[in-house]
């Protein structure tokens, strides 16, 4: 009974397409397409039974090991719950009785030669196939060439423990001594071939009347070698004899030079290069792996050339992680990863939450190998920023990405764990090493196919076709080979061999011959050249057979050469027949006919929309730009075509460069095109000139109210604060102004007010706001949150802010959804939840990466620095900060650059790291700002206080309580009024601290800022007198535990005075204060930075308490 294949969306809907091929005992096979790749893949689903299950395993595990062209490739495991498929390349077999009969000896021939090449590569690694027989070698033709390749490892066995093994496999094809009982060798497996030999000659070996049993009798009686019943040649007749023999020990293999005399036979050559020279290196790479932390990300940053070997290196640390149990991501395209998680839409943001999802608690390794598309590189950034470090996560994440030299991924610098290593390739040792392989199948064959640069392959290959060996140093050149193989040809294969390399694509026959206007009679011989190259391979897709260059060294070299190497009349005719749809591979081949000075207008606007069409954004925007210079192109029209593609890639700089071009092309649209480049230039980080811009939209006659606001936003957001109000003065002066516009408006104006502590005059605009138009706004809710916040009631600001976050993720609003989410972050902070804060912060930076804004994903960033100083992890909050520093500085922002260097200080401060509080002051601007000014009051009185001089830090603290209680920030008043209680309680200052912790405790609760409960009742029970060791104990381990290491390092020298006169229970509380400054100690990675902590006078006294 035939099983019915899995349902539709099995495997997380990846399949599609499905069709059963056969069914065995332990497995069905189906043909699939892979949505992920578009490749039509071999899919075998195991049964339900165990046996079958680690069947499949053991194929999959063995398959991942080897490579060979006479080998069935594995594609990769994939489960479903209790599903397990083992995903295979798909090769059309065609039926074994069906092989003599359509391609007569040269098919046999070809299949016997090609499945012995698999089967010995099998035993050269140390394996047994023990079940060789016709439904296991994969046959199939290839225009008028024969292809084999051995399949089904799921019955290998280890050669050292076969001896004894039982009769096991298809009883037709057994050998005689495996029938007996008596094991299984080398020899079995060839016995099993030339059996399936005769059988694809015969059509069978026995009577389909008899049983298996019957069968099983007389292969154990065989005592002469097997032969055909039909008529073949005698080369043939004596394979069949010499790997048939009864006796195991007079069986042998045809000779190999023999073997190979058939070009057509011998199928293609193996194409393994070898990682010699590669053990040292990624056993360094893997000793550092170790040293990453749980929960932190590392990334291996492999430098180099083009050519050296980065991406093996890359590979091969990347499976061996994945060996090991690792989950491996590599460079998919969005739209494989949208297909694979089911999504609609390819949104970098909604897959980057999915993926990180998915993947939470698992060991994750992203391999960044070459270069990926802007949207590609969103998703990769934002996955990995979900990933750092939380409290609880045990997962660990591995980045490897290859750059080239002087090369440094922005991203990078957010990573505290980054190791980056510069590759030049392998040893001049190591590189004879591997010409010493020659590709000799019969002495061993290295078991990588993705190893070396092409011009190592060719010299292989050279070898094996007679010509001289290629030297070590010819060996490292993949351009001089190329350059070579092409001076040689005619004119038209040349031609035709650029147009392979440009497009990157398989061409078919009919298609290139077309295209190049070749006569029949020419172009067998034109392929024949092309072959005899090496630098081109044969393919056979839909039907039809074709052509292609397979390595991009290659096609970089001949691509990068086009506009020298094709005239300019050959390119033009190539234009004027080139039937396009817009994929990427015809653009490819577009812009390099372009690049030799041919041009077509209409092709080019009409490849245009047919590449936004079909999605190649990247392409687009690619040939907008070969073509833009071109007399006689449409610049308007091409680079309106390419702003969407630029705007769906969400590429700022490209924008800007495409706004300003059609705001100089396009006088009738100017000003339209004026707004958009005012928001593409404050997206981008440039906000003065947008700012500039957007004012002279609004400059001459009654502008429009939506460029007016424009303007207004963007002018407070880059602290122009007095031309923000006067053009929201100028909105309110609108009659019949339209009252959602008036809405935002406000919101904005209330927003600007709060941003500079004017929560009062904020308040009473945000009144004049409709409730009912902003219930729905994520924006005004958050600026209600805020405001609520303000006035001290978080409960409320809590329900509020979470509204305005579910909305903007029910509309997909996610500038809005990223922004409530760093009000979120702030809300937290003042409840106290800092790791709750912390993993807030870190969504938000992923999801702004996702979405391109750097800016946006700066203040995450800040704001998760601010959590990780309170938690403890001062080191990775001041790159965070500094990074915020130089953002508000390259674009002259000057609130991000105050807000970065007074968090420095206060970080500094904090600390005790004296170089840090320098940079910090360097940095800092004067400013009128209350908020800022009272800051600053807080930054001098923690350096009081670090520094030991109590008495002056409470007066200090003082001063900045009142400070903050004018700039209308009532949190932190009260936060400093406890760190001013705190200062006389360590001074020793005689006063009723009991009753000022008690008004302080009120005051938090009615403004239910929670931050502060922990620390009233620690500092509440050190001020007892006779002090309760155990409640003091307690009170601190309840900060510990909420994750205020912050908070617990500031008191440190007052606890251990404290705890000193406690005895075994003072010790106990001893103990947590040392493991504590451990925890800190070993969350340093800069040795700079470690060595000034060590020098900081706080840290000294807690030192000096604790030797007491």
């Amino acid at each position: 009974m035939k099983s019915d294949p899995p349902a539709p969306t099995s495997f997380d809907n990846r399949f599609r397409d499905w069709k059963l091929l056969s069914e065995g005992a332990e497995g069905v096979l189906y043909r699939v397409t892979d949505r992920w790749t578009g490749r039509v893949c071999a899919l075998k689903v195991a049964k339900s039974s165990d046996q079958a299950r680690d069947g499949l395993i053991q194929e999959f595990r063995l398959l991942s090991h080897l490579r060979h062209p006479c080998l069935i490739e594995s594609l990769g495991l994939v489960r479903d719950g209790e599903l397990l498929g083992h995903l295979l390349e798909y090769v059309p077999v065609v039926p074994s009785h069906e092989i003599f009969e359509r391609g007569g000896e040269d098919a046999v021939r070809a299949a016997f030669v090609q499945a012995l090449r698999g089967v010995h590569y099998l035993h050269r690694q140390g394996w047994l196939h023990t079940d060789i027989s016709p439904g296991n070698i994969l046959v199939w033709q290839e225009g008028d060439s024969w292809r084999a390749k051995v399949a089904d490892l799921g019955l290998v066995y280890r050669a050292e423990e076969a001896e004894g093994l039982n009769p096991r496999g298809t009883v037709e094809t057994m050998s005689p001594e495996v029938a007996r009982g008596e094991g299984a060798r080398p020899e079995s497996d060839w016995f099993g071939l030339g059996a399936t030999l005769v059988s694809w000659i015969d059509g069978s070996l026995w009577s389909e009347s008899m049983s298996s049993r019957d069968i099983l009798r007389e292969v154990a009686a065989v005592k002469e070698p097997l032969q055909a019943r039909k008529r073949v040649d005698s080369e043939l007749a004596k394979w069949i004899s010499e790997v048939t023999e009864p006796e195991p020990s007079r069986r042998h293999i045809p000779a190999w030079d023999q073997l190979r005399r058939n070009a057509d036979a011998w199928g293609p050559d193996v194409l393994v290069g070898g990682l010699h020279g590669l053990d040292d290196t990624t056993s360094a790479l893997e000793s550092w792996l170790q040293e990453v932390p749980v929960g932190q990300v590392g990334a291996i940053v492999l430098q180099g050339r083009v050519g050296t070997g980065r991406r093996t290196l890359g590979r091969l640390m990347a499976r061996t992680l994945v060996a090991s149990g690792w989950v491996g991501l590599t460079e998919m395209s969005l739209g494989a990863v949208s297909d694979w998680l089911g999504e609609d839409e390819p949104d970098p943001v909604r897959l980057a939450r999915e993926l990180s999802r998915r993947y939470k608690g698992v060991d994750l390794v992203v391999s960044w190998l070459s270069d990926v598309g802007e949207l590609e590189s969103r998703l990769y950034e934002a996955l990995i920023a979900s990933r750092a470090q939380s409290e609880g996560d045990q997962h660990r994440t591995v980045v490897i990405k290859v750059e080239g030299r002087g090369e440094r991924a922005s991203w990078l610098n957010r990573q505290p764990w980054v190791r980056e290593e510069s590759w030049s390739g392998v040893s001049s040792d190591a590189l004879e090493q591997i010409a010493a392989d020659l590709y000799a199948e019969e002495t061993g064959v290295v078991d990588d196919s993705s190893g070396s640069p092409l011009s190592l392959e060719m010299g292989k290959r050279a070898f094996l076709s007679g010509r001289e060996a290629v030297s070590g140093e010819a060996v490292a050149s993949v351009e001089s080979d190329t350059l070579l193989a092409l001076s040689k040809m005619r004119d038209e294969s040349q031609l035709a061999l650029y147009v392979l390399s440009a497009s990157g694509e398989p061409w078919s026959f009919e298609q290139l011959r077309n295209l190049l206007q070749i006569g029949e009679k020419s172009w067998g011989e034109i392929v024949s050249e092309l072959r005899s190259s090496l630098l081109v391979e044969s393919v056979y897709s839909r039907g039809e057979e074709g052509l292609t260059v397979p390595d991009w060294l290659v096609r970089d070299v001949l691509t990068n050469r086009f506009s020298e190497g094709v005239p300019r009349e050959s390119a033009q005719s190539i234009l004027d027949r080139l039937q396009t749809r817009g994929r990427s591979s015809e653009i490819s081949l577009l812009i390099a006919c372009l690049s030799t000075g041919a041009f077509r207008n209409d092709l080019v606007l009409g490849v245009l929309r047919d590449g936004l069409q079909e999605g190649q954004y990247e392409s687009v925007v690619n040939l907008y730009k070969a073509a833009e210079d071109f007399d006689g192109f449409d610049v308007a029209a091409g680079a309106e075509t390419a702003l969407r593609a630029a705007e769906r890639l969400g590429k700022f700089d490209v924008q800007v460069e495409l706004l300003r071009t059609l705001v100089e092309k396009d006088q009738g649209n100017k000003t339209n095109w004026s707004v958009m480049l005012s928001k593409a230039l404050f997206a981008a980080g440039t906000g003065d000139e947008a700012f500039q811009i957007a004012k002279s939209t609004i400059e001459t006659g009654e502008a429009d109210p939506e460029k007016i606001l424009n303007a207004a936003s963007i002018a407070w957001q880059v602290g122009s604060f007095d031309d923000s109000e006067e053009l929201f003065a100028r909105l309110e002066s609108y009659s019949n102004l339209d009252s959602t516009l008036l809405m935002r408006a406000r919101t904005d104006l209330a927003r600007s007010l709060a941003s500079r502590a004017r929560i009062d005059d904020a308040r009473v605009l945000f009144e004049k706001i409709d409730p009912e138009l902003g219930s729905n706004d994520p924006q005004y809710l958050r600026l209600k949150t805020g405001l609520i916040q303000g006035s001290g009631s978080q409960v409320e600001a809590r329900k509020t802010i979470d509204r305005a976050a579910d909305i903007a993720e029910r509309e997909f609003l996610w500038k809005d959804y990223v922004e409530v989410n760093l009000r979120r972050c702030s809300l937290e902070q003042s409840l106290g939840n800092f790791q709750a804060a912390a993993t807030i912060a870190t969504e938000a930076e992923s999801l702004s990466l996702a979405l391109g804004s750097t800016r946006l994903s700066m203040y995450a960033s800040f704001y998760r620095g601010q959590a990780l100083t309170q938690l403890g992890y001062f080191e990775e909050a001041i790159l965070r900060t500094k990074e915020m520093m130089e953002f508000g500085l390259r674009n002259s922002e000057t609130t991000s650059t105050n807000l970065g260097s007074s968090f420095l200080l206060e970080v500094g401060y904090q600390w005790g790291l004296e170089g840090i509080v320098r940079e910090g002051m360097e940095a800092i601007g004067s400013s009128d700002v209350p908020y800022l000014h009272a800051r600053l009051l807080a930054l001098e009185a923690n350096g009081l206080f670090f520094s030991g001089d109590y008495e002056a830090a409470s007066l200090a603290y003082l001063k900045c309580g009142e400070a903050y209680a004018e700039a209308g920030v009532r949190d932190n008043a009260l936060e400093f009024s406890l760190s001013r209680i705190r200062s006389q309680i360590a001074a020793g200052i005689d006063v009723q601290h009991e009753r000022d912790l008690n008004e302080l405790s009120d005051l938090a609760e009615s403004s239910s800022y929670r931050r502060l409960d922990s620390q009233i009742d620690l500092l509440r029970t050190m001020n007892r007198e006779p002090i309760a060791a155990l409640e003091l104990k307690n009170a601190l381990e309840q900060l510990v535990a909420k994750g205020q290491i912050n908070d617990v390092y500031f008191v440190m020298p007052i606890l251990l005075r404290r705890a000193g006169t406690l005895g075994a229970e003072g010790f106990a509380i001893k103990t947590l204060i040392h493991r504590i400054l451990l925890q800190i100690v070993d969350g340093i990675r800069s040795v700079s930075l470690r060595d000034e902590f060590g020098k900081s006078r706080h840290f000294n006294s807690v030192l000096d308490a604790l030797g007491q």
